[in-house]
């Protein structure tokens, strides 16, 4: 089982490697986009390992985020920018970026970082 802390080294790195992806200057936003997906991943795999809670697929954890969270709107959101980014090759300006993160990654993020046992 994956433990809190590493779910949280993860969520860190992911989220470092967003910031360093949109300081390039040849950006690539649908990595950017896919890394603030996975960061946000991890914050809820920290608060579900809490919880005792392993799940195995994308679909398991979604489900546990509708169940468990008040953000199951902008972790859905995420999954589907990340997919649309990685496999319908959408493209997403820099200004939409920002808004997927200030907007849909920051409220998972918050939630799931007050939610977790001191």
């Amino acid at each position: 089982m994956i433990s809190r802390p590493e779910h949280l080294l993860k969520a860190y790195r992911n989220e470092e490697f967003a910031v360093a992806l949109s300081a390039l200057p040849n950006r690539r936003t649908e990595w950017e986009v896919t890394a603030w997906f996975y960061s946000a991943l991890h914050f809820v795999g920290a608060f579900l390992a809490g919880q005792g809670r392993q799940p195995k697929t994308h679909q398991e954890r979604r489900k546990l985020v509708r169940e468990l969270t008040g953000v199951r709107r902008e972790y859905e959101y995420l999954f589907q920018a990340s997919l649309a980014a990685r496999y319908d090759f959408v493209e997403f300006s820099p200004e939409r970026v920002e808004q997927l993160r200030a907007r849909y990654f920051q409220p998972v993020k918050t939630e799931m970082l007050q939610r977790l046992p001191p």
